[in-house]
């Protein structure tokens, strides 16, 4: 009996795993050449595999749009005025399918942008998707990649094992170096991920990770 006991629980527990699971459809990015003097729409989907409901949230996380292109956003459930910086979708059943959809407007301006928005069902915020529209028009070349996510630090001051946390969905470069430009450490940090670096056997002082965004100065104390 207790062995029946213990499976029916394993099994519940990997059905609410498999309820929360979702992912981007197509594909997480969305590339999408734009017509001049039109309002172009650009779709990403996004599908729960388990068939149950689906509440979605999501928020802006990064935006290079061209000062002279207009975009508004519709979610599923509520279209904006503009691209607001968070929004909440209705709940979804069965097969249909939610989705962001930008309507961009680029007029005879020529450009390319990427967009980053993070979905995360309604709340788990541990449990989300990265997704990106790579939109530019005719003649003018894609951007070459999404933003760079801002890598967390911690704990700062650090003594033993410093953690670089990427939140992001891309995986980010980064270096930590000395203030005398000696670099201590190098490498890539994939999306979603801590990496943990030893630096017990480091000289006490400050340093610094530089990113192709951030430089953000680390402790180290021993």
């Amino acid at each position: 009996m207790r062995k029946i006991y213990l499976l029916v629980v394993v099994l519940f527990w990997k059905g609410v795993v498999l309820c929360q699971t979702f992912q981007a459809i197509p594909e997480p990015v969305l590339t999408q050449e734009l017509q001049f003097n039109l309002a172009n729409e650009c779709y990403i989907y996004f599908k729960n595999p388990s068939g149950d409901t689906l509440h979605l949230r999501w928020r802006l996380v990064e935006s290079n749009l061209p000062d002279n292109w207009v975009a508004d956003l519709c979610d599923y459930g509520t279209c904006y005025n503009g691209i607001p910086s968070n929004g909440l979708m209705n709940p979804v059943y069965d097969s249909i399918q939610p989705y962001l959809k930008l309507i961009v407007q680029p007029g005879e301006n020529a450009g390319a942008c990427w967009i980053w928005f993070r979905a995360y069902e309604n709340g788990n915020q541990a449990n989300y998707v990265d997704v990106f529209f790579n939109l530019h028009t005719p003649g003018t070349l894609q951007a070459a990649e999404p933003i760079a996510p801002k890598i967390n630090i911690y704990p700062n001051p650090v003594s033993t094992n410093l953690r670089l946390e990427n939140p992001g969905g891309i995986i980010t470069g980064a270096q930590i170096i000395q203030l005398s430009g000696a670099v201590s450490w190098s490498g890539d940090i994939p999306e979603k991920t801590t990496l943990i670096i030893p630096v017990h056997h480091w000289p006490s002082g400050n340093y610094l990770l530089k990113t192709s965004r951030q430089t953000k100065q680390i402790q180290i104390q021993h």
